[in-house]
Order: C-alpha cells, then structure tokens, then sequence
C-alpha cells in the first residue's frame, strides 16, 4: 500500500473511531511502528488527528470538515462579497466550470442573472441554483454521487469518479473557479476528500484561468489531500482577513490577489 492512501485510511479511522492506536495500526498496515508515528506526526501536522502517548486521537470538529449546512452559515459576508468579485470577471458568452463548496455555491447565486453563460459543475448545490436560469446553460458531469460532508440530506453532494473525469476532459473552460478546505504557499491547496480533489486536479489542467475563492480561514490549514501547488492559481479573490505576510508570498509568486471588504448583513437584505 502506497503512503498516500494508507494515511487516507488512518484519517478515516481516527475520524470513525475516534481513536487509534501505533500498534493497532501498526498491525493493520503490516508497517513498522516507526512509520506510523511518521504518519501520525504529518496528520497532525496537516491539523487531521492530535497525537497522543501511543497513539492519537480525533481533533474536534471545525468549520473545515463541518457539514455543508454549517458552513454554509460561517463568514457569510466575506462568501458573499468574494462571490460578487468572482461574478463581475465573468463575461457574456464565457464558458467556466464551478468546484462545490460553500463559497462557490455563493457565486453561482450571484450568476443567476447572467446572459449567455455556460456553467460545468459537479456540484448539485451549484446545479440547483442555475438550472433553471434562462441564460444560463448547464452541464452537470455525472459520475458516482457522493456526499462529501454531512449528511446526504444535508452534505455538500457532488458527482466524483472516472465517468465525471472523462465528462470534464470534453471541455475547455476560460476559467474555473475552485474553492479549497486550506491553502499555504508551502503545501498549495489541499482538500478532505480524495474524489473531489481529483476533479479540482483535472478542473487546474482543463481551463485557461484557475481562480480560487476562499475567505481568510483557510489560510495556513494544510488538510490530509494535496489538490495543486498554488503555481497553478491566476488569482485568489478572499477577505480583507488575509494576512499581509500571505497576501505577499502569494504576489510574490505572479499571483493576482483580489481583497474584499465583507458585505454587511443590511447590504445582502437589500439584494
């Protein structure tokens, strides 16, 4: 077993289990038990498990890896004003794909209105806000549906898989805006679920501009499955929480950082 997907599944188990321990592990990957403690030590690092005496234990549920429908209720105002900044770059006639995710599903509302749009997207929450968009035409990838947090009822359900990756290989957006569970200029972007990150892979090498959206906390968070280095990114739109030492080592890596001022709740009501 590659050092990849065994730590995928110690994350798995710590998540399902709520602990672990090394020679548990140990035993169950057929590996040293100085390689699990290698593992343990770079999950922790990456914020998956905190470490304990002889093993490690879950760490406590956050705004990354907390279902869709809490999310979705965290830093409104910075989702909502980042998601007006990613609409206005869009132009008449484009044809861009949509990642999933709470700040995107934030743009694809604020697309509703837009004419002579093509939207990819394998997000259902992206699908349901534009479907019935009269200027809007929408391609869904298929694939094997999954929800990638939370419940089904309630999870963030995309379609992931070699039949949604062949589907994308059809296109060629101009641009694609992706979100991201946490960024650092050293690890790039990283995601908590291998499928998806797959796609965001795939959406990087398909389109002409990549353009992540994503508010200030998830600066400094590296989580357990690499997407891209940010090399790949043309712009990063967030809040004016960024840090000056981030905004810097992005710029000073060619990449075009936009920064909004959140939008207050009074504003979003007038909308």
């Amino acid at each position: 077993m590659i050092a990849a997907e065994r730590l995928k599944r110690i994350a798995e188990a710590v998540r399902r289990d709520g602990a672990v321990s090394i020679a548990e592990l140990s035993e169950r990957f057929a590996v040293s038990e100085a390689t699990i403690r290698r593992d343990l030590s770079r999950l922790a690092r990456q914020g998956v498990l905190k470490r304990t005496y002889g093993g490690a234990v879950a760490r406590p549920i956050t705004s990354v890896d907390a279902p869709f429908a809490v999310r979705e209720q965290l830093h409104v105002a910075e989702k909502r004003a980042i998601a007006l900044a990613a609409a206005a770059l869009v132009s008449e006639g484009e044809t861009i794909a949509l990642d999933a995710g709470t700040t995107v599903a934030e743009l694809a509302r604020a697309l509703r209105n837009h004419a002579d749009l093509t939207v990819i997207t394998n997000s259902e929450r992206v699908m349901n806000e534009l479907y019935d968009c009269r200027g809007v035409v929408v391609f869904a990838t298929g694939g094997e549906i999954r929800a990638l947090s939370g419940l089904p009822a309630k999870g963030d359900i995309c379609m992931v898989g070699p039949v949604a990756e062949e589907t994308l290989r059809r296109f060629r957006p101009s641009k694609a805006f992706l979100g991201t569970a946490g960024i650092t200029v050293a690890e790039g972007m990283s995601n908590t679920n291998l499928p998806q990150t797959r796609v965001k892979q795939l959406l990087t090498e398909i389109s002409e501009q990549v353009i992540l959206l994503t508010d200030h906390t998830k600066f400094g968070r590296v989580s357990y499955s690499i997407v891209a280095p940010v090399d790949v990114l043309n712009m990063v739109i967030t809040d004016n929480g960024i840090s000056a030492e981030d905004k810097t080592a992005l710029e000073s890596r060619g990449i075009e950082v936009v920064v909004v001022e959140p939008i207050s709740e009074e504003l979003s009501a007038l909308d």
